[in-house]
């Protein structure tokens, strides 16, 4: 059981399980996870890494998800790739939410477009939310330079209230 890191900057506290691949990451903050099977970083064009993710706090990339370069989470901490979703090159500013695979095909849209659920983490289950921080509060065993497992702090709240702000008012769609 072994899993691929190669040209990566990880934080802290990454779950990292067995046949799962990540390639040219920025992930200082961590707190996340890359599921059995997840192939975050395949998408770059050569033996060197030319493309980047940079998964934001608290990601999950779940069993089987291929996420294609290049790709920003940062502003999505404790965001959920959901098991098998591929997902498009793309920077996604909605903490707290789940990323599925289209639910139903959309005339005029490819079918290739995610299915985004902003805040389901926070309305359908917070429990992974406190468990998680519980979690890394115990584990965090460092003695200078300890891991701050509070969620809820004020970056995180500020992308929460510009996520809802930007809800409030979006933009017309361009197709």
């Amino acid at each position: 059981s072994e899993g691929e890191v190669s040209a990566s900057l990880v934080g802290p506290f990454v779950g990292f399980h067995h046949q799962a691949l990540l390639i040219a990451a920025m992930w200082p903050a961590g707190k996340g996870n890359v599921g059995y099977g997840a192939n975050v970083g395949s998408n770059h064009t050569s033996k060197a890494p030319d493309q980047e993710i940079r998964p934001g706090e608290g990601v999950f990339f779940g069993l089987g998800t291929c996420i294609k370069y290049p790709s920003n989470f940062e502003e999505s901490p404790y965001t959920i790739i959901a098991t098998g979703v591929v997902t498009l090159p793309q920077r996604l500013k909605f903490p707290f939410s789940l990323v599925n695979i289209p639910g139903e095909t959309i005339a005029g849209l490819s079918p290739a477009i995610n299915e985004l659920y902003t805040g389901w983490v926070l309305s359908d289950s917070v429990f992974t939310i406190w468990r998680n921080q519980l979690k890394f509060s115990e584990r965090d065993r460092a003695k200078r330079d300890r891991t701050d497992a509070e969620v809820f702090r004020p970056e995180n709240i500020d992308l929460m209230i510009d996520a809802r702000r930007r809800l409030q008012a979006p933009k017309k769609a361009r197709f």
